[in-house]
């Protein structure tokens, strides 16, 4: 095993155990795109590496790997492609959710305007660029895939990097360059409206703008900066390989501190859906007893709606109050001083007769309640009422 193929296979590895992390998050979101596309990038970055290993093995053995080769250019098409939309799908989702602005599209309440064609344009651009690249390069790549044994002459593939005559590029020379700058330019701003939002709009504080959020934003600044200083000559194993580790910690780290932002989120709302239910039967309750009590106030002015009788003794011809409409009935019968002096005047009449008592009987004796302004404690004799 060559010294050199050590450390594609230690990338290799890397790339691995990145991807058993991004799948853990990808199984409590599975409808969410950046969180489904993560692990396959990891997935790739693997494959990629263990297939430089296997190809600088083969050359220190004086072996061509074709196959190897095909696959490695092949799989390389589609890396940087999906790095794009992997990271701009995770910084739409944190975004919307919260409704902050990301990437000139403004939010309201967890939505984007569906009817401006700018905000359309911009969620569906990432997608089309990285739709764009994807094709470029298995186009410009079409002859090392076919015969997997020219090891490339531009930046990805190693040996000359930016060290080429600009007035003779061809278009792999030139494809292999675009896209490092497109991913540059899209997931340096994700990075940098991820690690904004950390700072100031995250349902976790944090008390420095030095934060776990920064991650994504150092991972991509790093991979540019390893495409422009690789060498010229191999002296190092591609430093832009390092660099892609890096940048896959920092995707695999921001997908965790989503996730927990979107569980803090979900159980907000959730809460605040719970206490609107009981706000909502509060004052449903308090309609109710509203309605109950204006009821209560007409039964006790038509005198309990025909029913409301003085409860005890038989006793008759003195309505009370406080009864329930329609039916006579109240926890609090309501009483002045005089009331209870008139049933106690009837029930003495009562118990002399040892019957009901009639109309006759009660003549110019027993003061008729009548209901006045003040209630129930003005009275007039019964010759009056009859009168």
């Amino acid at each position: 095993m060559a010294s050199d193929s050590v450390l594609f296979y230690v990338y290799g590895a890397l790339h691995l155990v990145l991807m058993l992390f991004a799948l853990d998050k990808t199984r409590k979101r599975r409808t969410l795109v950046g969180f489904l596309v993560a692990p396959v990038v990891a997935f790739l970055l693997s494959l990629e590496n263990f297939a430089v290993a296997g190809m600088v093995d083969a050359q220190e053995a004086g072996e061509v790997s074709t196959s190897l080769g095909s696959m490695r250019y092949f799989v390389h098409a589609f890396i940087y492609p999906l790095v794009l939309v992997t990271c701009y799908e995770l910084g739409y989702k944190v975004h919307k959710t919260r409704s902050v602005n990301f990437c000139f599209i403004r939010f309201d309440e967890g939505h984007r305007d569906h009817n401006s064609l700018r905000h359309l344009a911009l969620r569906g651009f990432p997608h089309l660029l990285s739709l764009v690249m994807c094709i470029i390069s298995l186009v410009a790549n079409a002859d090392r895939i076919a015969t997997g044994l020219d090891e490339g002459g531009n930046m990805r593939f190693a040996s000359e990097g930016l060290h080429f005559d600009t007035m003779e590029a061809d278009l792999d020379s030139v494809v292999d360059v675009v896209p490092t700058l497109a991913v540059a330019v899209v997931v340096t701003h994700t990075g940098a409206s991820l690690w904004r939002y950390g700072t100031f709009y995250s349902t976790d504080v944090h008390a420095t703008v030095i934060n776990p959020w920064i991650g994504m934003l150092l991972g991509v600044v790093g991979l540019l900066l390893s495409a422009l200083v690789t060498p010229a000559d191999w002296v190092l194993p591609y430093a832009t390989n390092s660099a892609e580790v890096v940048l896959m910690i920092g995707i695999v780290r921001a997908m965790s501190l989503i996730d927990h932002n979107l569980v803090q989120c979900e159980l907000f709302e959730e809460n605040l859906h719970e206490t609107n239910e009981i706000g909502r039967r509060i004052v449903a309750g308090s309609k109710r007893g509203k309605a109950a009590m204006f009821t209560d106030g007409a039964g006790s002015r038509n005198g309990g709606g025909g029913r409301g009788r003085v409860r005890g003794g038989g006793r008759r011809g003195l309505p009370r109050t406080g009864g329930r409409g329609g039916r006579g009935r109240s926890s609090h019968e309501q009483r002045g001083p005089a009331v209870e002096a008139a049933a106690a005047d009837v029930s003495g009449t009562e118990s002399e007769s040892g019957d009901s008592i009639a109309s006759e009987d009660l003549t110019g004796a027993v003061p008729i309640p009548v209901a006045a302004a003040g209630g129930l404690d003005h009275y007039r004799g019964a010759g009056a009422a009859r009168g």
